[in-house]
């Protein structure tokens, strides 16, 4: 399998901001789920929801975060996992973290971003 670093980070986020995962690829050749994780919960996100997303969270301010993204594959094919931050003001944060991922049927890959908050 193909891709960038399996991890990237967002440091210096505002609390407040949005984060937004979504996941693309054909139909019915992978399945995806994810999670955002902090301290004090777990939000999870299924494939219909990821698929086209994006999914989202509103992040607290003064908080660490990860969010994980796994993906299986049904078939020979290439996703792509976009992960990015939207600001309270509407602007993006930074560059989004986007992976564009080939793989095999049984193959399963795990993507995922530390972001940090103040």
């Amino acid at each position: 399998m193909k891709g960038r670093k399996e991890f990237e980070s967002y440091r210096g986020v505002p609390g407040g901001s949005q984060v937004e995962v979504s996941v693309s690829g054909e139909a019915g050749e992978f399945n995806c789920d994810g999670q955002l994780v902090s301290s004090s919960s777990v939000v999870r996100w299924s494939h219909g929801e990821l698929v086209p997303g994006p999914a989202g969270e509103e992040l607290e301010g003064g908080r660490s975060y990860f969010v994980r993204v796994r993906v299986a594959f049904l078939a020979d094919t290439e996703v792509v996992i976009q992960v990015r931050i939207v600001k309270p003001d509407g602007s993006v944060h930074s560059e989004p973290c986007r992976w564009q991922i080939e793989g095999a049927a049984g193959d399963t890959a795990i993507r995922g971003c530390f972001i940090d908050t103040f």
